[in-house]
């Protein structure tokens, strides 16, 4: 098999390829332009003749912003979508593999579970437009396709994480912004874990359209805030308001059957990583 990854220098598609055994072609920002070349095997640094037969597409740029460069928007995540199609199409790709997010499930201010309401982020609504333009181009040229909706990521070569935004006000000794009091409850899933999963349903053979990759447990955003705090006493909080579910975590029934030995410790991370002693054990819920 072999794997075209959009994406590849990112975190996330670092861990993808480092989960991988298949052939991987890596396409980055500066690759687009041979998109051809790198589908049919005729370039790339990789000119063996065989053409790529499975797309993850894992890339996206989260810099840009709606309100001051839209056309950056629409070009990096939307356009970049729609040339992969079209070039699965022409070259005859028959899986395809979407990375997307937790976002594109709206706001569900009382519910316990991720729902179907609208997204209530342009990032969310952006992902869910990708997943409707993936399942309609898909199922019209029968090209095998899978989305796989990743909750939120840590580990690795973090940079979005709140573990990674409260590691770096410890170190720069700044405040901490802290949004709604941490009263939200997030799943949190190691990189490695998510790679694995999205390796895996890329390559194996799955009824699923789309599958939610987390752990099935979420944890307060406070508990973790307070845990940092305990180890580092100088940790300064700032608060501040921002839109966002008040609970978000993963069904983790179909997941469980990609990754049966399970995840990776978010509190023996934060353990090897923090030296935080313990993170309260009553403050995770399990999905139902």
């Amino acid at each position: 098999m072999k794997i075209l990854l959009s994406g590849a220098k990112g975190n996330l598609g670092r861990a993808i390829m480092a989960q991988s055994d298949f052939e991987i072609v890596e396409l980055n920002r500066e690759d687009w332009t041979d998109l051809d070349g790198l589908c049919s095997g005729a370039s790339g640094g990789n000119r063996n003749g065989r053409p790529v037969n499975t797309i993850i597409h894992g890339a996206y740029d989260l810099t840009a912003r709606v309100d001051s460069d839209p056309e950056s928007v629409v070009q990096s995540n939307i356009m970049t979508t729609a040339r992969l199609l079209t070039a699965a199409k022409r070259h005859g790709i028959s899986r395809f593999c979407y990375v997307s997010t937790c976002a594109v499930y709206g706001e569900d201010a009382e519910g316990r579970q991720v729902t179907n309401q609208p997204p209530a982020t342009p990032y969310g609504k952006i992902k869910k437009l990708n997943e409707m333009m993936i399942d309609s181009f898909c199922a019209a040229n029968k090209i095998e396709h899978v989305t796989c909706r990743v909750f939120n990521l840590y580990g690795g070569d973090d940079r979005f994480s709140i573990l990674h935004h409260l590691d770096e006000a410890i170190r720069s000794d700044s405040p901490f912004i802290l949004n709604n009091g941490g009263q939200e409850w997030r799943d949190f899933i190691h990189v490695a874990d998510a790679a694995r999963a999205i390796v895996s349903l890329a390559t194996l053979d799955q009824a699923w359209k789309e599958i939610d990759v987390g752990t099935g447990e979420a944890v307060q955003i406070a508990d973790i805030v307070s845990a940092m705090q305990r180890v580092n006493p100088a940790l300064r909080i700032t608060h501040a308001l921002r839109p966002g579910p008040k609970y978000s975590c993963a069904n983790p029934g179909r997941i469980a059957t990609i990754l049966p030995a399970g995840f990776i410790s978010l509190p023996a991370y934060l353990t090897q990583h923090f030296q935080i002693p313990d993170l309260i054990p009553a403050s995770f819920e399990h999905s139902a």
